[in-house]
């Protein structure tokens, strides 16, 4: 299995493309909460977006790990 319980992830391309995914392709985050491989839908997620938390299921495809930002190291210090 590619994503583990507990995984940051976003929408990927595909699932941005989605039209079942409407009000989750502006922004936000999800976390996995469960997987159930015989659903058709296997992968539970809880998703946070400005303030609100919701539940929905995908499909691996429609989503990608979060990868984190870094930080800037270019900065000088004066």
């Amino acid at each position: 299995m590619k994503y583990k319980i507990g995984d940051l992830v976003e929408l990927s391309a595909a699932g941005r493309k989605n039209n079942h995914n409407p009000r989750f392709t502006r922004s936000g985050f999800g976390v996995i909460t469960d997987y159930c491989m015989y659903d058709k839908f296997p992968i539970h997620i809880k998703w946070f977006n400005k303030g609100n938390v919701t539940s929905f299921s995908a499909k691996q495809y429609e989503i990608k790990k979060l990868k984190p930002t870094k930080p800037n190291k270019n900065k000088k210090n004066s």
